[in-house]
């Protein structure tokens, strides 16, 4: 039962993979209406950032301090980090500062999901969209940004509470479970074929 679970986490992530790779594939999921979120823009910080590091993050999000009041910001702590992921990264990719960061600005219905990374070097934006669509996150504009180069899970943990705070919803265990699995088949998929 275990290996066929695994099998089919497999194909999912390899179809997902290639689907991505079909120019003008659209990359759309239903059930979020974009039209349907709060106003602000949601910001979830690594809780670990020293303050010329938050300084860095924010200016990679193009954001500075006294934006701050313009958006929904909450912090993403390791521990945050290792009861989510823990099950499916090791602790040397989870790390043990939380430190990447993401911006969540909600789009209209149809606009779908795009993400950008700054100074990730574990999660690939492929990664992080595919994840968030399985987690249920439809229409927004994601910006992942790291003070330097960082594996990015904090922000994954982050973009999914993105989710909950936007909508109301509470993302059920199963989504971020099949979230979480996807990103990682994903990244030992990308690994394997280098």
């Amino acid at each position: 039962m275990k290996a066929m679970k695994k099998a089919k986490n497999f194909i999912v992530a390899v179809l997902s993979i290639m689907a991505l790779m079909i120019p003008g594939t659209p990359v759309l999921a239903d059930g979020v209406d974009g039209d349907s979120t709060q106003d602000k823009p949601y910001l979830s910080l690594g809780a670990d950032l020293k303050e010329d590091e938050k300084e860095t993050v924010l200016n990679l999000l193009g954001l500075s301090n006294t934006d701050l009041s313009g958006y929904d910001v909450i912090t993403i702590t390791n521990e945050d980090e290792h009861k989510y992921l823990s099950e499916y990264l090791s602790a040397n990719v989870i790390g043990s500062r939380a430190l990447s960061s993401v911006l969540v600005k909600s789009k209209e219905s149809g606009y779908g999901v795009v993400v950008t990374t700054k100074n990730i070097s574990y999660c690939t934006t492929g990664m992080y969209r595919n994840a968030l669509l399985t987690a249920g996150i439809t229409d927004a504009d994601i910006v992942v940004a790291g003070p330097f180069s960082i594996t990015g899970t904090a922000a994954l943990v982050g973009a999914m509470k993105a989710y909950e705070v936007m909508t109301g919803e509470k993302i059920s265990q199963e989504s971020m479970d099949a979230a979480t699995n996807e990103l990682v088949v994903t990244g030992e998929i990308a690994d394997n074929i280098g």
